[in-house]
């Protein structure tokens, strides 16, 4: 199953546990556990192979589990076990962050990169963020990246949009200007 194909379903099914667990109270508690079973079953060379055996059962996948939820809300254990039924267990850290931006999404909060050309320019960090968040209309949450590609300045990819304020884009619109006649040369 090709990456696109997985996360399209993995968005699928976290939408179902998400409304679920918000509709028992638990979401929250649902994360955690979630986060913690992924967790497991990436530290685990054992479990992740038997989750992985196409010739063994869902009911042998299921079993498996059973001792990683035990305490887990209900909701979660449920829906584990319809995961292991379907043969989608495999997809759980695509499931993980299918909740993740689930959550994100009801919230508010807008997720994106930031990406600064060097490590001394995290001190600009809050005044961008609170600046982007302003234009976006939204919580913003950045994961921060230093990419001395960039020259000088900054680039940030967040909710769909790119605002480039790097040497090396300005220097790249120039060179589209130049070469191809784009108008679109804002320095």
């Amino acid at each position: 199953m090709r990456s696109l194909e997985r996360r399209r379903i993995a968005r699928r099914y976290a939408r179902a546990l998400v409304d679920a667990a918000v509709a028992a109270g638990v979401f929250s508690e649902v994360l955690l556990v979630l986060e913690a079973l992924v967790e497991a079953i990436r530290l685990d060379p054992r479990l992740r192979r038997v989750l992985a055996t196409r010739s063994l059962s869902p009911s042998a996948k299921e079993a498996a589990l059973t001792e990683a939820l035990s305490g887990a809300p209900e909701v979660l254990q449920r829906f584990i076990r319809l995961l292991a039924r379907e043969g989608r267990i495999e997809l759980l850290p695509e499931v993980l962050d299918a909740v993740r931006a689930e959550r994100d999404r009801r919230e508010g909060v807008v997720c994106g990169v930031l990406e600064l050309a060097r490590p001394e320019d995290e001190e600009y960090v809050p005044q961008l963020k609170a600046q982007f968040a302003a234009r976006l209309g939204n919580d913003l949450r950045l994961e921060v990246r230093h990419v001395p590609e960039l020259i000088a300045g900054f680039r940030l990819r967040a909710g769909g949009v790119l605002f480039d304020g790097s040497v090396a884009g300005q220097l790249d619109r120039v060179r589209r200007h130049l070469v191809f006649g784009e108008q679109t040369v804002n320095l």
